[in-house]
């Protein structure tokens, strides 16, 4: 009787410990429910539990700050040539799912740097609500190509896509448009593995599951500029201390764009800001939202690898200058490590960006392989910057050597005899 007792109490136990583990999977799956805003829901412990999951996540890799640029200027400055076949308004024949495409041809009250046209060369990859489009040239992972996309060609041979949606009522979009929005935009340029949303959801990672706050006042290049579930924006750099330059996707034109913003205030402890942006003659304030600023986890902030400028070919005993310079993405100063390929040496500090001119004579001929890092006042070190030099040897003349080419040119019959000799003392 006592066992019996005993098991029903465990498995009571064990029941009533499931209880939570089901709410939170229940939770999970319905991906399209609201958040409740119960500080004890099952939600917030997924948060808890993902709050800083990324830093043990090897599919992050680290990137740099210039880099980050690159990536946000080749969508801002893609070039496509949108067709009818990209227009849609209406249900999709395949999904079913509404879309609406950002061109003209149909709004055709827009500005015209809004959206793009049929027939005309349209710059900057479209606003996809949900999307996630990759542009090649990259390497960026798990791509999904976008001229493969619009044109129905590679992976995606036969179905031409939809150019661009802005149809927003929906967390799982049209899968025949193609696009990006502001946090695929953002996520894109971090290189991340998935489509990172502007607010934590269950199911979804957050551009916040990422990055860490940072104030106005330490705000650098590929930094992020975010409004959890409104807006993602990314810095590019200062105008001066009350404005900056951003790359934004579907604030101001419906495709990927560079703009202005004035900030137009900024929180006592420099972590929140309000922007009013504006493009060609079109400004706006975003709606008077307050934006939170930060920066990746996942930034690389060693020097680039230092430029190499001077000559390829000498002669022994003579003095070369040679130029090096690389940057460093927080401004520190840089130390050069050379290696001359007959000695080493090591210079600085020097200013980030400063071009250093060295001078170096060589004193034996030989195939010298010139090597420059940059170390910053961290340790952090960059890759080798290389450039091959030449010492050749200078041939003395032969006066033999001489003899015997005119002999073989006047009677060539001896060629065969006499080059054998001639190539063993030349």
């Amino acid at each position: 009787m006592n066992k019996k007792i005993i098991g029903i109490f465990i498995v009571t136990l064990l029941i009533l410990t499931a209880f939570p583990t089901i709410g939170i999977m229940n939770e999970t799956n319905n991906q399209l429910k609201e958040v409740p805003e119960s500080l004890f829901h099952p939600a917030e412990f997924i948060f808890k539990l993902r709050e800083n999951t990324a830093d043990l996540n090897p599919e992050y890799e680290y990137i740099t700050r210039d880099k980050i640029i690159e990536i946000a200027e080749a969508y801002t400055n893609y070039e496509w040539y949108p067709t009818i076949d990209n227009i849609l308004h209406g249900k999709c024949a395949i999904c079913g799912k509404r879309v609406d495409t950002v061109d003209r041809d149909y709004y055709s009250n827009w500005y015209e740097f809004w959206g793009w046209k049929t027939g005309q060369l349209s710059i900057g990859v479209p606003y996809k609500a949900g999307g996630f489009s990759s542009i090649s040239g990259f390497n960026l992972t798990n791509p999904e190509d976008f001229y493969e996309q619009y044109t129905g060609t590679g992976e995606y041979e036969g179905t031409i896509h939809y150019g661009g949606d802005i149809y927003f009522e929906k967390l799982e979009p049209c899968s025949r448009a193609c696009g990006i929005d502001c946090s695929g935009f953002v996520s894109r340029c971090w290189n991340l593995p998935e489509k990172h949303l502007t607010f934590a959801y269950p199911g979804y990672k957050g551009l916040s599951d990422v990055s860490s706050p940072i104030r106005y006042n330490e705000l650098k290049p590929g930094d992020l500029i975010n409004c959890q579930k409104y807006h993602a924006i990314l810095f590019k750099e200062f105008v001066d201390e009350d404005t900056i330059i951003a790359i934004d996707q579907g604030g101001v034109a419906w495709q990927v764009a560079e703009f202005t913003c004035d900030v137009t205030f900024i929180s006592d402890d420099g972590f929140y800001i309000r922007l009013e942006g504006s493009y060609y003659n079109y400004s706006g304030n975003f709606g008077n939202q307050l934006f939170e600023i930060r920066q990746y986890k996942f930034i690389s902030n060693t020097p680039s690898t230092p430029t190499i400028e001077g000559p390829t070919s000498g002669k022994k005993e003579t003095e070369y200058e040679y130029s090096f310079v690389a940057t460093d993405p927080d401004g520190d100063d840089i130390y050069y490590c050379i290696e001359w390929g007959d000695g080493e040496e090591e210079l600085g500090p020097n200013l980030s960006g400063e071009i250093i001119t060295v001078k170096h004579t060589w004193s034996e001929d030989g195939l010298y392989c010139l090597r420059v890092k940059a170390k910053d006042d961290n340790g952090l070190e960059s890759g080798w910057g290389t450039l091959e030099i030449s010492m050749p040897k200078n041939k003395a003349i032969n006066p033999f050597l001489l003899f015997l080419e005119r002999l073989i040119e006047r009677f060539p019959i001896l060629e065969q005899m006499l080059q054998p000799i001639y190539d063993i003392l030349a």
